[in-house]
């Protein structure tokens, strides 16, 4: 008797206007890589029209996705994610849509970028109004495999209700290590082989 496997590649599409949090997204053949250096933190905002606050200045845990956002067919995909940190550079790497499958699954060759932001215990995701992107390869600033890119501000949008909780909701992290107890119990090298690190 033949068996017969089939591999079904499901992307997830969310209705806009729905929070998205945490971000998904598939990793595909190809990617770009978006650079957000602490120089420009203090150029990430979250506005309700009236009210602005830095996301520098929010403790909760926080993560920025790329999307795509298709308001005909009212959905919106994230193609890559990472951790916001206030301490240092981090990199965002953005999929890019696989031409081996039938459905969207990443981000097409000459999109614009767009942002999204999940604050750790906000419902809503925020969706960015202005973006501010170079490709450090010289070409234009739309997405293109394999490109390389430095995000210098993005301001998202929030309701006037969501930005006066944002700044007290959140209560500070605080990432504390044990260091009660300690002790060596093995040592080995890279490929797991016991050593004496004295010798």
């Amino acid at each position: 008797m033949k068996q017969i496997f089939l591999l079904f590649l499901f992307t997830c599409y969310i209705s806009f206007g729905q929070n998205i949090c945490p971000f998904s997204y598939t990793s595909t053949d190809s990617n770009a890589t978006i650079a957000v250096t602490q120089e420009n933190t203090a150029n990430f905002l979250i506005t309700d029209g009236t009210s602005v606050i830095s996301i520098s200045d929010i403790e909760c845990a926080i993560e920025i996705g790329a999307i795509v956002i298709n308001p005909a067919n009212s959905w919106v995909m994230c193609t890559g994610s990472s951790s916001w940190t206030n301490e240092g550079n981090f990199a965002i790497a953005v999929w890019s849509d696989d031409s081996t499958t039938p459905e969207s699954d990443g981000m097409s060759i000459g999109s614009e970028f767009q942002f999204g932001l999940c604050v750790e215990g906000c419902e809503d995701t925020f969706y960015s109004s202005s973006v501010a992107i170079t490709n450090m390869s010289g070409g234009d600033n739309t997405f293109t495999p394999n490109g390389m890119y430095l995000l210098e501000s993005v301001v998202f949008n929030c309701s006037s209700s969501v930005i006066d909780n944002l700044s007290q909701s959140c209560s500070s992290i605080d990432i504390t290590e044990n260091r009660v107890n300690q002790s060596v119990i093995k040592t080995v090298d890279l490929l797991g082989r016991d050593f004496d690190p004295s010798i």
